[in-house]
């Protein structure tokens, strides 16, 4: 996790793990 974090995705990037 933390992949796209600086994207502002946190609820997504939790999901998808920095599928987005």
């Amino acid at each position: 996790r933390g992949h796209n974090s600086d994207s502002g995705l946190v609820t997504k990037e939790i999901e998808f793990d920095g599928l987005v």
